[in-house]
């Protein structure tokens, strides 16, 4: 026979199970930490992952538009290009992010293939109802 104290632990077992299930469910939606966050053209434009830094190889990151009062903006059609330039006898590299949109104006989920760690260039071109804007940056992939 199950006692009234015995219930009242599963019921508060359920309900701690459930608060905890719906957490984790919300931190997924999370960007993750701020890599970097620049103006382009009238626009703040901020990067960020779960690691907060890019790294050698594959990454994944999303991007978001904002406009002068913190508003997310829809950026229209966005270019984002990684580059390293030449040093000694290593040949220039370049990445292209690959991105997609999100459900929320303003943000994207992009990927990029970093070939090493160092120090690169970022530039950000957008153009659409937002207007039309460019950016340049630094940012160091460890």
């Amino acid at each position: 026979m199950v006692t009234k104290q015995l219930k009242l632990i599963i019921v508060v077992s359920c309900f701690i199970s459930i608060a905890v299930l719906a957490g984790c469910g919300s931190q997924s939606q999370s960007t993750g930490s701020i890599i970097a966050t620049e103006r382009a053209g009238n626009l703040t434009v901020s990067f960020s992952n779960p690691k907060g830094r890019f790294s050698e190889g594959d990454n994944d990151f999303t991007v978001e538009f904002k406009d002068g009062g913190g508003k997310p903006v829809d950026a229209g059609a966005i270019t984002i290009n990684f580059d390293m330039p030449a040093m000694g006898s290593m040949a220039h590299m370049h990445s292209g992010a690959k991105l997609m949109t999100t459900d929320k104006p303003g943000v994207y989920r992009g990927t990029v293939n970093l070939d090493m760690n160092g120090s690169w260039e970022v530039s950000v071109i957008y153009k659409g109802a937002a207007g039309e804007g460019k950016g340049n940056f630094s940012i160091i992939a460890k």
